[in-house]
This record gives structure tokens, C-alpha cells and sequence, in this order.
């Protein structure tokens, strides 16, 4: 937004010009308003000229150059949600990397980018978030030398619920009959591992065991 100086003395509305860099004017311009609010579609150098008729007939002129910065691209993110379990604290950290030698990173925890939580390129979510769900985070970079910042990115994590234990069946034999194996099940997708002297993957476990005794 442009204001003319002393709008007291002058007559209002003044007349507003834009030239682009190749001294051509703008669609929409002569425009009079007593000020001048202007999208910039494209960077560039751009010339702004006021002509303004005082109170008493003088007309003048002046003019600046505005210089308008291209947005950097947002920084690299992961291509998919970091992922941990329900009930262990973060095991991961969240990691983008900028796009240009200049970029500075903004994390923030609200699409309204008001809520800055880190401004390094990696960031651990607080241990206190470790309810089950997906949680998001807007990622940003910003050109130290012309202070434009990017759109943001998202990035996610996702902490995801423990299964339910597998169903196993006790089971017993004579001494000296065959050992049976030790079987569990599931839920459909999940994988089942036995633990004890080795361990092992798999529904169905043999124990090898010989002697008598309980084993667990």
C-alpha cells in the first residue's frame, strides 16, 4: 500500500501509474485513489509513478522503484508419514532439507503458520504428544536475503495403536511321546515372535524339549 505524503494539500483521488521492467504500463493503470494497494503477479523491478494536483492547481509528480522477490520453493520433506508405537516416545526425528543455500526452516503446528516449534532443519516431536493418531506440521523456507517465505509443506507422523496379544493354547505330553508344537494366532497382517532361549518368527513354534518340567 502507497499513501502520498501531505494528502492535506493535495486534491484527491491522485493518479497512480505501474511500469514493468520493460517500461510497459500495467492493465488497469492510470488508476485514481488516494492510495495505491496492488497485487504483484510476477518479480521484477517495477516503477510507480504519482501525479498529484495541489489545492491550488499544481500538478506534480514522483516516483520509486519496488523490486518484487520470487517466493522460494518449499523445503524437501518425507514422501510419507513417520511412524512409531503407541506408548514408546518418539523414536524418529522429523528431517526436511532446504532448496536453496539461503533458506532458513520454520516448523509450525498450525496451517495459520502462528505457532513456530523449531527453526532448525530437523525436529522431535514433544513426548507429550503420544496419543494414537496422525499429527501434522507446516514446514517452511525462507530466503534469508530477500526475507520471502515459501508456501509450506506438510509433515506428518503418525503413532499408531499396539495390536492385540496373539491367542495361544496351553499344551502338555507324556514324557517320552513327541513334543507337540506351540501354536498363535493373530490378527490378519500381524507377525507372530516367539521369545525364550532363541527367538523366532512364525504361528508355530517347536520347543525341542525332551525332559520333563514346565516351560514358558
Amino acid at each position: 500500500t502507497l499513501t502520498p505524503n501531505h494528502p492535506q494539500q493535495i486534491q484527491s483521488p491522485v493518479t497512480w501509474e505501474i511500469y514493468d521492467s520493460t517500461n510497459t504500463i500495467l492493465p488497469g493503470f492510470p488508476t485514481g485513489t488516494s492510495t495505491l494497494n496492488h497485487t504483484f503477479l510476477s518479480s521484477g523491478p517495477y516503477k510507480i509513478i504519482l501525479k498529484a494536483e495541489s489545492n491550488y492547481g499544481c500538478i506534480g509528480y514522483d516516483s520509486c522503484i519496488i523490486e518484487v522477490y520470487d517466493l522460494p520453493p518449499p523445503p524437501i520433506t518425507p514422501n510419507a508419514p513417520v511412524q512409531w508405537c503407541e506408548g514408546d516416545l518418539p523414536n524418529a526425528t522429523l528431517l526436511v532439507t532446504p532448496t536453496i543455500a539461503t533458506g532458513q526452516i520454520t516448523w509450525y503446528s498450525d496451517p495459520g503458520l502462528t505457532n513456530v516449534v523449531s527453526t532448525n532443519s530437523s525436529y522431535v516431536p514433544p513426548s507429550s504428544i503420544n496419543g494414537v493418531g496422525s499429527y501434522t506440521y507446516y514446514v517452511t523456507q525462507t530466503n534469508t536475503i530477500t526475507g520471502c517465505e515459501s508456501n509450506p509443506d506438510i509433515v506428518t507422523y503418525q503413532i499408531d495403536a499396539l495390536p492385540s496379544p496373539p491367542v495361544t493354547i496351553d499344551t502338555s505330553a507324556c514324557y517320552g511321546t513327541t513334543i507337540p508344537d506351540l501354536t498363535a494366532n493373530g490378527d490378519p497382517g500381524n507377525t507372530i515372535t516367539w521369545y525364550g532361549g532363541t527367538q523366532f518368527v512364525g504361528n508355530t513354534f517347536s520347543t525341542g524339549e525332551t525332559n520333563d518340567g514346565t516351560y514358558t
